[in-house]
Parts: C-alpha cells; sequence; structure tokens
C-alpha cells in the first residue's frame, strides 16, 4: 500500500488496543470488540475464503458463529460487518468485478485481500440491470464506527434501552449538526483532495473518551445514542472511507 502524502496514508496494519462497540444483528443489540491485528490469525484468513451466499442472500462462512451483517454499498463495492466466534469484529469489502477503481478507507488501516472463491460471479439483485457482479476478491480493514454525512442517524432498537431514548435521538440530531458544521472545512479540503469524495463516503467516527487507538479528532466530545438506546460521549473526526487514490481501473 502506498502512502499518499505527508500526512494522509493508507496505514499497514498496526498493533492497536480494543474497544467495545454496539451494533444491532439478528433482532438484538449485540457488544463486539474491534479486533487487534495480533488477534487476526491464520485461521481467519481460512475461514474468509469459505465466503459464500446463502438462498437468502446473507454472507455467511464455513465456522457456523461467525456472523456477518450489510452495512452498505457504493459503485465500486458491498461493505459487510464480519464478527467472528471470539466477538471481534472487523470490515470486509466485495469489490464488483469491472468498476472496482482503487476506492479505500483513508486514516485506517487494512488486514490484507483474500480471495473467495465462492462469490465470484455473484450478483447480490439478480433482476437488475445495474449493480455489483462480484468478483473473488475481498479486503478486510478495520470496522469505522460512526455515521456517514448522507446516512441516517442510529435509532435505538432494544427493548430495554434508556428510559429517554427517544428524546436521546434529538439529542444526537443536535450532535450530528454540530459536528457537521464543525466538520465542513475538512469535508471541503477531502473533496479538493479527492474528486469522488461526497457526502456517502465520508464517516463522522465516533470515538471513545478513553481513545485506545490514539487517533487524531476534534477537541470537543458530543453527545450520542447508540444501538443500545444509552447515550454515550463520543469524540469525532471526519474520516473517508472509500476514495480514489489512483483514476485508473483495477486489473
Amino acid at each position: 500500500m502506498q502512502e499518499v502524502s505527508a500526512t494522509l496514508r493508507v496505514a499497514r496494519p498496526v498493533s492497536i488496543p480494543t474497544y467495545e462497540l454496539k451494533y444491532y444483528l439478528d433482532g438484538r443489540v449485540q457488544t463486539f470488540s474491534k479486533i487487534r491485528s495480533e488477534d487476526f490469525t491464520p485461521a481467519h484468513w481460512r475461514t474468509l475464503e469459505t465466503a459464500a451466499f446463502n438462498a437468502a442472500g446473507h454472507l455467511v462462512f464455513d465456522n457456523p458463529h461467525w456472523q456477518s451483517v450489510w452495512l452498505g454499498a457504493g459503485e465500486e463495492k458491498a461493505v459487510y460487518l464480519v464478527v467472528d466466534a471470539e466477538n471481534h469484529a472487523f470490515a470486509l469489502e466485495l469489490l464488483d468485478r469491472a468498476t472496482y477503481l482503487e476506492g479505500k478507507l483513508m486514516e485506517g488501516h487494512y488486514f490484507g485481500d483474500v480471495c473467495m472463491s465462492k462469490i465470484r460471479g455473484y450478483k447480490p439483485n439478480p433482476g437488475s440491470l445495474v449493480g455489483h457482479v462480484f468478483g473473488s476478491r475481498g479486503r478486510v480493514r478495520e470496522f469505522i464506527h460512526g455515521e456517514t454525512l448522507a446516512g441516517k442517524l442510529t435509532q435505538p432498537r432494544h427493548k430495554n434501552a434508556h428510559p429517554l431514548a427517544f428524546p436521546l435521538v434529538w439529542l444526537t440530531r443536535l450532535s450530528h449538526e454540530l459536528a457537521r458544521s464543525i466538520i465542513y472545512p475538512r469535508y471541503q479540503a477531502l473533496r479538493q483532495q479527492y474528486g469522488d469524495a461526497h457526502e456517502a463516503n465520508v464517516v463522522i467516527e465516533l470515538i471513545p473518551l478513553h481513545n485506545p487507538e490514539h487517533k487524531n479528532h476534534y477537541f470537543l466530545p458530543l453527545l450520542w445514542s447508540d444501538h443500545d438506546g444509552y447515550p454515550h460521549w463520543r469524540f469525532f473526526r471526519l474520516t473517508p472511507i472509500d476514495v480514489r487514490t489512483k483514476g485508473r481501473r483495477c486489473s
């Protein structure tokens, strides 16, 4: 992976601390931790190579204790949150075999690429005239916890959510708007640096107050409602998750 600039680069895998995050999966809110590079083992690569889509269109693996949930898709790829048997979470990018143009997560790290022969040629929406047709290549990276500038705010879904969960959504909405105003100059700078940067491929990344990964962030923490409906103070920053560093197709 190549250095992009003196201050912005595709980081190589590093040893990072971990912290817990919550996500809505299989009808309930579950707690995971971001996987560290030292916890990513050869067994992970072997299991990833077994990735396939079942009859319901869900991404599955030969290890029944692994789970996945669709996070989103753009013109080049679809991204899944994958959780292993030890509740370690990471992101898996499934690349379109024809339209991938080297869009990457910046200011984050990749664990590496994986070949998944069972997904080659799979089309998530077979009846559509356009849409992804996956190749066999996937890219494994850190999971970025947050909201895209274009995305909807997280809504509490847990039946035992905080009693003020829904009023807290409005506080989160205020936090979101305040964060947008703070990061706007940074967003404009990214649009100048990467011609394809837009509100759907940059994320307001949420960082816990103890910041175990030592990420750069804005000084002011804001209140956010998580999937469990409970309020959490979070630092934040703007992270590009799918911008192109090259203007050519991937061979």
